[in-house]
């Protein structure tokens, strides 16, 4: 999961990045980018902390 979502912000700076050499480079993708990163980040922590209360649901002696 960590991956997925170091995966997605990474191209998502890979953008800005490019955005930023690209002067003509639009608002839109630009914001488009910062909101992939940030719900990339978001998603992640969610379905960590999810996967976490599951593992403490489950009793130890399974």
């Amino acid at each position: 999961m960590r991956a997925f979502v170091t995966e997605i912000s990474h191209a998502a700076d890979v953008d800005l990045l490019d955005l930023m050499a690209d002067e003509v480079g639009s608002f839109a993708r630009h914001k488009a980018a910062q909101d992939a990163r940030s719900w990339a980040a978001t998603a992640g922590i969610t379905l960590e902390t999810g996967l976490m209360q599951l593992a403490r649901a489950i009793p130890a002696d399974r």
